[in-house]
């Protein structure tokens, strides 16, 4: 019998790694030493930046409803008379849960919040970010 809590803790760990790894691009745009890695990746791939603005918003979603998850996992498992039937129901419905989280998070990412857009200037050699614009 393998314990629930952990597959979630597993899963909620492997998304925070994600997310920290999601905001590397963003950090990328401030720093002196990688500006010009950061104007290349601009120049080739713009609407990529844009895409790691909105998975950045969706991980935050995400790790905010994995924790929910996590506690009422812990909460639902102090009984012990019912132990073995909710570590059961755990172990067999996670994946399909964080797979609804995942879709959920994504969703709420994209249409629930103003992802900043980010543009370069090619005259100042800067990067900016805009985080709400009347003009799109």
């Amino acid at each position: 019998m393998t314990r629930s809590f952990y597959r979630l803790v597993a899963v909620h760990l492997i998304f925070v790694i994600l997310s920290w790894i999601n905001s590397w691009p963003s950090r990328m745009v401030y720093t002196e030493d990688f500006s010009y890695f950061a104007k290349v990746f601009f120049k080739h791939f713009p609407k990529l930046f844009n895409f790691f603005m909105v998975l950045g918003i969706a991980f935050l979603h995400f790790q905010s409803i994995s924790s929910i998850i996590i506690c009422i996992n812990r909460l639902r498992m102090a009984n012990p008379l019912k132990y073995k039937e909710r570590n059961d129901f755990w172990n067999r419905w996670f994946i399909l849960i964080y797979t609804v989280v995942l879709i959920v998070s994504c969703l709420a990412g994209k249409f629930l919040a103003f992802p900043p857009t980010v543009d370069f200037f090619s005259e100042t050699g800067k990067f900016r970010f805009i985080v709400w614009s009347l003009v799109r």
